[in-house]
């Protein structure tokens, strides 16, 4: 019995801080989204934007703040509103929170030369 040797190539993928990033902000706007879609109850939208919150630790703030202090102030104070708020402000808020998301995410998120 004789045995050869042959290498064998792989990848070691290793997590991207800015794919989680997105994918973070993706699960906060599904919050936001269902608060969008059902804004004649005012239980679901205080339990969205709770869980929009919780997303939005202490960690991921300070990522922000690194690169953006408005935002890290702004958004937390945005997400925080809309536990307290009643109908017709919470279909204002939604695209003015969705929109500093998006400021976020330009603002967090470097982009590839390439």
């Amino acid at each position: 019995m004789s045995y050869s040797i042959v290498p064998a190539y792989g990848h070691i993928f290793t997590s991207n801080e800015s794919a989680s990033f997105i994918s973070l902000v993706d699960h906060i706007k599904s919050g936001l989204v269902a608060i969008r879609n059902n804004l004649s109850n005012t239980e679901e939208i205080k339990e969205q934007a709770k869980f929009a919150r919780t997303l939005l630790n202490d960690s991921i703030i300070k990522e922000i703040n690194e690169k953006n202090q408005r935002l890290a102030t702004g958004l937390p104070q945005a997400l925080d509103s809309l536990k307290n708020i009643s109908i017709s402000e919470a279909s204002g808020n939604v695209p003015t929170i969705l929109d500093l998301l998006a400021e976020t995410i330009d603002a967090r998120v470097e982009r590839s030369a390439g």
